[in-house]
Parts: C-alpha cells; sequence; structure tokens
C-alpha cells in the first residue's frame, strides 16, 4: 500500500470517469485502504491528498484489515486515522460510502460518511486477505448470532439465552421483524434454524441505525449505552463463549470518537 498503488487507484478512476463523461452511469473509485497504513502518523494526510485527485465526487472506500470477521475491531489507532481519512475526503467534498463495514460503522458516520455498506453475510462484514486463504482450521461456517445493539455485539445464542435471563435487550427489537421471529422460535418447544433470521436481523439494525444517525442520533450516546451495559454484565460475572466477546472495542471506539473531537483536524 505505497503512494504508487493509490495513485494507480486514482488513474484506473479518472479513466473510467473520462469514458463515463457523456453517459447517465456515475463514476466511484473503489479505494482499497489498509487500516495498518491509516495507523501511521498523518498517513491518513497523504494517502487523502492522493485520493482527491481523482475528478468524480463519489468514493466508496473499503477498509482492510486482518482482523477475524468474528471480531469487531480493536486497534484505537487504525480506526482514528480510518476516522480521520473520511473526514479528509467528505472536507474536500467527495460523498463517501464506507463498505464491508460491521457495528464500527457508528464511527465511519460520526466521521462524515454519507453512506455505510454491510455484506450479506456474517462472514463477509470484513474485507481482509485472508479470505481467499485455504481454510486450514475448519472454520468459516456460518454460525447463528443474535446481534445486541445494547452491547453492540454478535451472541451465540447459548450466551443470547444467559444474557437475556439477566438483563433487557435494546428497544430496538421491538421493531425489528427479524428480532420477533428468532425470539419466536427460541421458545418453540422445538428446535428451530434462525440463520437467515440472524443475517437479516443485523441488516434491519444495520439500516435503522444508519437512518437514525442521518437524522441527528449521536454515534457517542450509542457507545456510552454499550460501555454501561458491559459494566453491568461484567459486574454479574456473566461469561460469554467467546473469550474475545467482552466489550473491548466500545473502549476502543470511545477513545477515537474523543481523538476526533479533541483534535477535528
Amino acid at each position: 500500500f505505497d503512494d504508487a498503488y493509490y495513485d494507480l487507484l486514482v488513474a484506473i478512476g479518472n479513466e473510467t470517469a473520462g469514458l463515463l463523461d457523456q453517459s447517465p452511469s456515475r463514476p466511484m473509485l473503489t479505494a482499497l485502504v489498509s487500516l495498518d497504513d491509516l495507523a501511521r502518523d498523518d498517513r491518513y494526510l497523504q494517502i487523502g491528498s492522493i485520493l482527491s485527485k481523482f475528478g468524480g465526487r463519489d468514493i466508496y472506500l473499503c477498509l482492510m484489515d486482518d482482523e477475524n470477521p468474528r471480531y469487531e475491531r480493536l486497534d484505537s489507532g487504525a480506526l482514528e486515522g480510518g476516522a480521520r481519512l473520511i473526514r479528509a475526503l467528505t472536507a474536500a467534498g467527495f460523498v463517501v460510502t464506507v463498505g464491508f463495514t460491521s457495528s464500527e460503522m457508528i464511527l465511519w458516520k460520526a466521521a462524515g460518511a454519507q453512506h455505510v455498506a454491510s455484506g450479506k453475510f456474517f462472514n463477509l462484514r470484513r474485507f481482509t486477505a485472508s479470505r481467499w486463504d485455504e481454510d486450514e482450521a475448519g472454520g468459516g461456517r456460518n454460525i447463528w448470532y443474535w446481534f445486541e445493539p445494547s452491547l453492540l455485539a454478535f451472541l451465540r445464542e447459548a450466551d443470547f439465552r444467559r444474557f437475556k435471563r439477566d438483563f433487557p435487550i435494546s428497544v430496538m427489537h421491538a421493531t425489528n421483524p427479524y428480532s420477533q421471529a428468532i425470539l419466536e422460535k427460541l421458545q418453540s418447544a422445538e428446535k428451530m434454524p434462525w440463520l437467515a433470521d440472524s443475517w437479516r436481523q443485523f441488516l434491519h439494525w444495520f439500516a435503522e441505525c444508519e437512518a437514525e444517525l442521518d437524522n441527528g442520533a449521536a454515534s457517542a450516546d450509542l457507545i456510552s449505552v454499550a460501555l454501561d451495559t458491559w459494566h453491568q454484565v461484567h459486574a454479574s460475572k456473566l461469561k460469554f463463549e467467546q473469550e474475545r466477546n467482552n466489550g473491548e472495542w466500545a473502549r476502543s471506539w470511545e477513545i477515537v470518537l474523543n481523538e476526533l473531537n479533541r483534535r477535528p483536524g
């Protein structure tokens, strides 16, 4: 991910935009950017400067790392770099769509991204090079998860049952038809599959959350709720099956938003 690579992206984008000059189609520059690269001091400014040479107005930004798709992103330095790149591009007048994002999309919206997009399936929430590797560990299969907005977390079925016994679930589930479908199936006397419902449940939340953020809701408030709920979970000694499902990312995301507010430029 050197400067020559980003220059090549812009050259291809401008060539395409030129070919579409008399077309009703709208050119979008696809920018595949390494989050690890953005963790370096002010690297976002260098990359943003190169990408700003694109002659169109729409940028489809794919932030790439090698974090396991089933885990939330934790590196506050890399996440801050991604947010600052988005802020720099939108300040330059570009319409930024961030693709392949999970619940950390609330950071990208706070940074100024006009649009966010997620993959249909849980294991496509990340754009990682390792997704093309041979699966030697037998992983990668689709697993049922309940997305809980009050934790900003994906819970396995057994974990969700434990959580629900001790804590109220988010009010957002009341308007999510797929949450309601899952709850009905979990209460059924017979085992009923809900993998497809879980994908749709997350995507419904994703769309509803983006709409609320566009209408004035604050990403900081969502993170604050998650942090408070995680504090209560830890105080209750409740443990989840996946060791890293502990809410640490909410603290990292809070740090990112704090830095964006502390140093807006």
